[in-house]
């Protein structure tokens, strides 16, 4: 994910302050149009990091920073709203064990991880399943979200599984 072409000379300082005001001033927008969020995706699949290159992975100095930023900048506006970093590779467990363990030793404070899983590239359901249920810490919760079939027909509803427990053996045997 690279960097808005507006911010391509931006550094690190200039980039992490630049992500705070975006994302303040998209929220605000948003919530004076009279939208109710419910929740806040900080990033889209970040896995590889965001803002390239000061915020390419393995640089999870900044990686933190910059998500850190966005995470203050949404708690300043509305600080109720739950928030969530959202990874993709939903079957690869050690990578979301390695990320966030790197997160937590630098970032913000965030409420849900939320993943993409495409079993064509992210592996078995045996391997989302155990991703799902180690989760990391008491830190986070996972969200289930709704589960499509190519036709569009609705397999399951999202859920959220209790803060602190990952998610249930009887929601993700429902994916």
């Amino acid at each position: 994910q690279i960097k808005p072409k507006a911010w391509k000379d931006f550094d690190a300082d200039q980039l992490e302050q630049a992500v705070y005001e975006f994302t303040g001033d998209s929220l605000r927008k948003v919530l004076e149009a009279g939208v109710n969020v419910t929740m806040i995706q900080v990033g889209n699949e970040v896995t590889n990091g965001l803002l390239w290159p000061e915020g390419l992975k393995p640089n999870y100095d900044n990686i933190a920073r910059f998500i850190s930023s966005g995470i203050r900048a949404c708690r300043a506006v509305k600080p109720e709203i739950p928030l969530m970093i959202h990874l993709d590779n939903g079957g690869n467990n050690e990578m979301y064990r390695d990320w966030f363990d790197h997160y937590m030793e630098r970032g913000e404070d965030f409420d849900y991880i939320g993943l993409s899983y495409y079993p064509f590239w992210h592996g078995t359901l045996q391997m989302l399943e155990d991703n799902l249920t180690d989760c990391y810490g008491e830190s986070c919760a996972w969200y289930v979200p709704p589960v499509y079939a190519s036709n569009g027909k609705l397999i399951t509803k999202g859920r959220c599984a209790i803060h602190g427990l990952g998610a249930l053996p009887e929601l993700v045997r429902e994916v």
